[in-house]
């Protein structure tokens, strides 16, 4: 193994010690959807955005508001989303370095 695939690997085994971006136990399918839709918003999301982006009706966004926040709190979303976050930032590196060390030709 080369130094490069060497430094990938340790930065993969020291990244996470499991997905916690996955489903969890005792996660509903239900929690688990509304997770992901606040997990996309990026790095400006919050309960209220992923709320008003799915739900038009305001009756009904105020209850899932109450919902989202109460799992946001029992399945640790923040830290969840934020260790995707650090997942996709670390596989574009490993997509770079790879790409680099391979001549880095575009075409």
């Amino acid at each position: 193994m080369t130094d490069i695939e060497n430094a990938i690997e340790e930065a993969k085994s020291s990244m996470l010690p499991f997905e916690s971006w996955e489903r969890l136990r005792g996660e509903s399918t239900s929690a688990f959807a509304a997770f992901c839709a606040f997990r996309d918003y990026g790095a400006e999301r919050n309960i209220r955005k992923a709320v008003d982006g799915l739900e038009k009706d305001e009756a009904v966004r105020a209850k899932r508001y109450r919902v989202w926040r109460n799992w946001c709190s029992q399945f640790r979303w923040r830290e969840r989303a934020a260790d995707y976050a650090i997942m996709l930032i670390m596989a574009i590196i490993i997509f770079l370095v790879s790409f680099c060390t391979g001549g880095c030709h575009l075409i």
